[in-house]
């Protein structure tokens, strides 16, 4: 095995949705958070738009390159919904079916895809942002559920999420705006000498009025490890 790097980013941005709503500011959140991930110097994947077929070739090209790499960030801006408590990913080509297993199976990707890969690798530092339920799809009222499900975040990993558990995040209704938490995300993430669990809690501290009318507060799960130090400059071990 080769050298370790230092940071590999996946960026996913779903905007141009087939039958839900669209969400036009998506497409500009993952442009932007793409481009200051390479200022950061993350080797970074970046996909927009994705049917379920390349979202799943997307997270493989990910996992498969992903041991040569000491930092893994996974950031997702589209729509999201939780089903019996799991949190998935809702693609573009997303189509309604009214069996639920079926519907899973053939429109949805499980975040777990993710996770599953980051909690096996404690030795990284693993960092999952989820920019979702910008709009809850028309779907969900079959399910009876809203935003995203709680989830624990394991050893050497940070989970953040752009709004409470069960309720939905604030998007920009122009194409050329980034989503409220996106927005912040971009302000704040280049903070130096920063461990990455602080700079997620000085994102929320900074939020203010900007998101007090939406549902509570924005609220991150994080995880407190040895790998978890944010630091900007791409010369110190396990920062962005």
């Amino acid at each position: 095995m080769g050298k370790v790097k230092k940071g590999l980013a996946l960026v996913l941005a779903n905007a141009q949705y087939q039958t839900q709503q669209i969400l036009p500011s998506c497409n500009k959140d993952g442009v932007d958070m793409k481009a200051k991930l390479e200022q950061l110097d993350f080797d970074v994947l970046y996909y927009t738009d994705t049917t379920r077929a390349t979202t799943l070739e997307a997270i493989a090209t990910f996992i498969n390159l992903a041991d040569l790499y000491s930092v893994l960030l996974v950031y997702y801006a589209g729509h999201g919904v939780q089903i019996d408590g799991k949190n998935y990913i809702v693609p573009v080509d997303c189509i309604y079916k009214p069996i639920k297993d079926v519907f899973i199976a053939s429109s949805l990707v499980d975040v777990s895809t993710i996770t599953n890969y980051m909690s096996m690798h404690e030795e990284k530092t693993n960092i999952l942002i989820m920019d979702a339920c910008r709009n809850s799809p028309s779907f969900l009222r079959s399910f009876g559920s809203t935003g995203l499900a709680e989830m624990t975040a394991g050893n050497g990993m940070i989970i953040a999420f752009a709004t409470s558990p069960n309720t939905s995040a604030l998007g920009s209704e122009s194409p050329d705006g980034n989503g409220c938490y996106t927005k912040r995300l971009l302000e704040h993430i280049d903070h130096p000498n920063m461990k990455v669990e602080d700079m997620f809690k000085l994102l929320l501290h900074h939020s203010g009025p900007l998101f007090r009318h939406s549902a509570k507060r924005r609220r991150q799960r994080t995880h407190r490890s040895a790998h978890s130090h944010f630091d900007a400059h791409p010369t110190h071990s396990h920062s962005l």
